[in-house]
């Protein structure tokens, strides 16, 4: 079980998400994605936790994400923002952060594994 679900208390709630793209907008870092059972996209309140290897995030208000599957598709994480932009002009910055997250633990999920099992990460000189 992740750190994160097994720290959370029991009124806690727990929902699936699919589709998802992370990103930081102006104020914190938010998960964008299809919701079931109502099959709608919308955005997460602000991110407090996130576990990308282990695909969790927990949010502000104490729901506990599970990011299914693959990232969706950046366009309509794109569409979705610049239609929120119409209201709210300070989300024209909003970036989509997911590729760099999930680079990020790819590289020290590598780097960790190489280092259990003896073998040591190149360095260059």
């Amino acid at each position: 079980m992740s750190k994160l679900t097994s720290s959370l208390g029991p009124g806690s709630t727990s929902r699936r998400i699919e589709n998802w793209r992370l990103l930081k907008t102006y104020r914190a870092l938010h998960l964008f994605g299809l919701f079931p059972p109502h099959r709608r996209f919308w955005v997460t309140a602000a991110i407090v936790a996130l576990d990308v290897a282990e695909r969790v995030a927990v949010t502000e208000d104490g729901v506990t994400y599970h990011l299914a599957g693959e990232p969706g598709s950046t366009v309509f994480a794109a569409r979705f923002v610049a239609l929120c932009a119409a209201f709210d002009e300070r989300l024209e910055g909003t970036r989509d952060v997911t590729d760099t997250l999930l680079g990020e633990a790819c590289v020290q999920s590598l780097f960790e594994n190489a280092m259990r099992a003896g073998r040591h990460p190149v360095t260059w000189q």
